[in-house]
């Protein structure tokens, strides 16, 4: 971290980089601290409604349901899904994925029903937005099927 301290824009996007990469490999103490350090970073220097910044909270979102800590994703997923909405508007590329997010989020907390409404309008905005072909508009129908099997 010292050798970025300089350029501190430089030092969170590193942060994030690592962070994901541990993430991925499903060592998730160390990507916590990295993401957690890189959100608190965004925070001040970007605000709490930059790009940047919500893509870390999500990231965030994502390592607390790889750890089974539902209930934090949910809350933290909320948070990055109303404020995308507000900065970024209905139809950025992110506020559809915090959507489709807020459903995955909703079936392990034994919430079918809500899930398959949630999937249903992620899927018709990605249709709307990005088209029926697009490979994240394809996800959508993929995870509504699967919840419409386990209703």
């Amino acid at each position: 971290e010292q050798e970025f301290a300089a350029d501190p824009a430089l030092q969170a996007r590193v942060l994030h980089t690592i962070g994901k990469t541990y993430l991925g490999l499903g060592q998730t103490r160390e990507a916590r601290a990295l993401l957690d350090s890189r959100l608190a970073r965004d925070q001040k220097l970007l605000g709490p409604s930059d790009r940047a910044t919500l893509d870390a909270q999500a990231d965030l979102a994502l390592l607390f349901m790889t750890e089974g800590m539902f209930p934090e994703a949910q809350a933290v997923n909320a948070e990055v899904l109303e404020r995308r909405r507000a900065a970024l508007g209905p139809n950025d590329v992110g506020t559809l994925r915090a959507q489709s997010r807020r459903a995955q989020i909703a079936i392990p907390l034994g919430r079918l029903g809500e899930a398959c409404a949630r999937h249903r309008e992620c899927l018709a905005s990605r249709r709307g937005v990005l088209g029926a072909e697009h490979p994240d508009t394809v996800v959508s129908m993929n995870q509504l099927a699967a919840t419409l099997i386990d209703l």
